[in-house]
């Protein structure tokens, strides 16, 4: 599969589940957004090996 995120491509070679790529990438599941074409996945949902998809990040920082 691959994935995109924050301007970075990632391939994996198995089919996995959505919180098991994030575990791969080492990020929250609570402050990012898996999407694959225009369908946003759940962390139960499988990414197969031909798919691509983007990780979105969901909070970002700011000044308060």
């Amino acid at each position: 599969m691959k994935v995109e995120f924050r301007n970075q491509t990632f391939e994996f070679n198995r089919r996995m589940k959505v919180i098991d790529l994030l575990k791969e990438l080492n990020l929250s599941p609570e402050s990012t957004i898996v999407v694959r074409s225009d369908e946003v996945l759940t962390e139960d949902d499988w990414i197969e090996e031909d798919d691509e998809v983007k990780v979105i990040s969901a909070i970002s920082g700011g000044k308060r």
